[in-house]
Order: C-alpha cells, then sequence, then structure tokens
C-alpha cells in the first residue's frame, strides 16, 4: 500500500478562478495570487525572485531591506 493509499497524502482538490484570493504584495503593493507569508505579510512570487537574485551592491538591496523592515517593525509593535 502506498502513502496515497494508507490516506496519509491526499490528492489536490481542484480550485476555481473565483476561488483563488489575491493578496497585496507589501513590497510592490500590487494585487498577486501567488506568494508566500513572513509573520502574515504577503510578498508575492516575482517579488521574492527579484529580492532572491538581487545582489548587495544593487540599489534595489535597500529597498528590500526597508520593506522587510516594515514586516519586522509592524509584528514587533503589537
Amino acid at each position: 500500500m502506498n502513502r496515497l493509499q494508507s490516506g496519509k497524502m491526499s490528492t489536490p482538490t481542484p480550485v476555481s478562478k473565483a476561488e483563488v484570493k489575491e493578496e497585496v504584495c507589501i513590497v510592490c503593493s500590487q494585487k498577486k495570487q501567488t506568494g508566500l507569508y513572513i509573520w502574515g505579510h504577503f510578498i508575492c512570487r516575482q517579488c521574492e525572485k527579484e529580492m532572491v537574485e538581487t545582489k548587495v551592491e544593487d540599489q534595489k538591496y535597500k529597498y528590500f531591506i526597508e520593506q522587510m523592515r516594515k514586516i519586522w517593525l509592524q509584528d514587533h509593535s503589537r
């Protein structure tokens, strides 16, 4: 018996487009459907990719650090 048959894993349920929730990205402020959450704050897939690929020397790096700092400050001001 494999894991799917044993009930430990299940087949993902298809989701219709109407059910997909859009979130506002804390980095680019645009509504997107895919991304990740850090301490409850949404970062879209495109910003995540750009953040990971940005070199420390790049001017955008400072901007990304500031956006991440917002998450930290908002989370610790509660």
